[in-house]
């Protein structure tokens, strides 16, 4: 018996050891930011221009080259919901200043998206709200969850273990430099679009999702209430996700404009829309990809948004 205790504990203190060595390398690992949240840290306290989003806002609007840079915040992630987006304005209204202009973001999928918390991807997703919002505004707050968030974070995000060491995850990261191509657009349009749209319906119809939509009505009513600017705006796309989509669903845009035009009418909210503008549609040399601008196309789109939104606001 004494024997088997004697394993027992050798086993458990390898096991607690190794544990502490991928955690420690976890968090060692300089500039590692697989949740896209570490910019949180250095967030500004008096925001006068910020964006909210999923990858669209994230890869799509670039601050850098501002001369006031120090005073705009990008809170769009990859995956974000409207919901989530509503949580961080809440959260985080106390940061921008009065009068702040506050972009968000509205992707195709944004209002028609299937219950985040079903989806198969929302625990790995949810997580890094545990270490930018408080446990009340978290979905299905788990504390086991927030305990290895906290203290062990390097064991509860294996998925980037492999990443953490330096070593292939086997996953093509495209980067936000890189330039697509008409071949890649079309292929990944396809893909792309069946993700957002048809994926998405319901035995064969498209059903508004209640929460996204309430949500974004919510965002809208706080920035009223304190004082800010809401923008509603859509990034640009190629052409080749455009055309995939409308063959997707050929009704789709009719519906997904004719909401948008109900909210905007309804609560006096502008609406920018540069999903088909033709200034980056046939162009490239701006995209990462189909659907996401890469950090050429950011800046550039950032330029002229802020030139053409503010002018028509203030």
């Amino acid at each position: 018996m004494k024997r088997y205790l004697l394993k027992l504990s050798i086993f458990a203190s390898i096991i607690i050891i190794l544990s502490l060595i991928i955690n420690f390398c976890y968090l060692a690992k300089k500039n590692w930011d697989p949740d896209g949240v570490k910019k949180y840290e250095s967030m500004p306290e008096s925001i006068e221009i910020c964006n909210f989003g999923s990858s669209h806002g994230q890869n799509g609007i670039c601050y850098e080259n501002l001369d006031n840079s120090a005073h705009c915040f990008n809170y769009a992630n990859g995956g974000q919901t409207l919901s989530y987006d509503y949580r961080l304005l809440k959260y985080y209204s106390g940061n921008l200043e009065e009068g702040a202009v506050v972009y968000i973001t509205l992707s195709y999928h944004s209002l028609f998206r299937n219950e985040e918390t079903k989806d198969a991807n929302f625990a790995s997703r949810n997580r890094k709200y545990y270490r930018i919002l408080p446990k009340e505004l978290i979905k299905e707050y788990d504390l086991k969850t927030n305990f290895y968030i906290k203290y062990i974070p390097g064991l509860i995000s294996y998925e980037d273990l492999l990443g953490t060491f330096g070593l292939d995850t086997g996953k093509k990261e495209v980067s936000w430099t890189e330039k697509t191509t008409s071949e890649q657009a079309k292929k990944y349009s396809i893909t792309r679009a069946a993700e957002h749209i048809t994926s998405y319906l319901v035995e064969g119809e498209r059903v508004l999702n209640l929460e996204e939509y309430n949500s974004l009505i919510s965002m809208i009513d706080l920035c009223y209430a304190e004082g800010f600017v809401p923008i509603l705006i859509t990034t640009p796309f190629l052409q080749e996700y455009n055309e995939a989509v409308s063959k997707e669903d050929p009704t789709f845009f009719a519906t997904f404009y004719d909401i948008i035009e109900n909210i905007c009418n309804d609560k006096s909210v502008s609406y920018f829309d540069y999903s088909h503008d033709i200034r980056f549609s046939n162009n490239y040399n701006l995209f990462m990809n189909a659907d996401h601008l890469n950090k050429s196309g950011a800046l550039l789109f950032t330029e002229l948004l802020l030139n053409e939104t503010l002018l028509n606001t203030h």
